[in-house]
């Protein structure tokens, strides 16, 4: 009788080994698909994020390079003296390209920095159509109601104000694009 308890005994302690050993290697087998799954979840983002940052900076330069466009009409326009022939004021769809890629793809501090620096070139788009006006007007007889040289006054002093605007936003551009904001 011992020796069936015995045998009984090696039976449920075999069974119960390999049950043991079974579940040990199911949870091995699911710890290793789970660490690959959480590399390969982290492998993704990774990719995410240098295909996120390389939009930016590709957007960011082209919104730099519409910004100095914009700039070098704004530094030439209406000069006191003679110089070299200025660049068309901005048109309404580079304008409208500055406001989508910012709005698409800005910070919000670079967002902030581009209406202020966009809210001088309207003033400055305004004070040349007002010179324009009153010397149409003054090739007429008429006054356009208006003082030509406050108005040349008041775009020499938006020139000023757009450079600094402009150098701020292209700063925060480039330290965001270095990776310091």
């Amino acid at each position: 009788m011992a020796s069936v308890w015995l045998g009984v005994v090696g039976v449920v302690g075999t069974v119960a080994g390999a049950l043991v050993a079974g579940f040990f290697t199911w949870l091995t087998g699911k710890q290793a698909r789970d660490h690959a799954e959480n590399l390969e979840d982290k492998r993704f983002a990774h990719e995410r994020q240098v295909a996120a940052d390389t939009r930016r900076q590709d957007v960011y330069l082209r919104l730099l390079g519409l910004v100095d466009q914009v700039s070098a009409w704004a530094q030439r326009v209406k000069p006191a003296l003679d110089s070299p022939p200025i660049p068309n004021h901005p048109g309404y769809e580079q304008q409208q390209e500055l406001e989508t890629i910012v709005g698409a793809f800005g910070s919000a501090r670079v967002r902030q920095l581009y209406r202020n620096w966009d809210t001088v070139i309207l003033e400055m788009i305004d004070a040349e159509g007002g010179i324009d006006r009153e010397e149409s007007a003054g090739k007429r007889g008429r006054s356009g109601g208006t003082n030509a040289g406050d108005l040349l006054l008041r775009l020499n002093e938006f020139r000023m104000v757009e450079r600094s605007a402009r150098d701020a936003l292209a700063g925060q551009i480039n330290t965001e694009l270095k990776g310091d904001a």
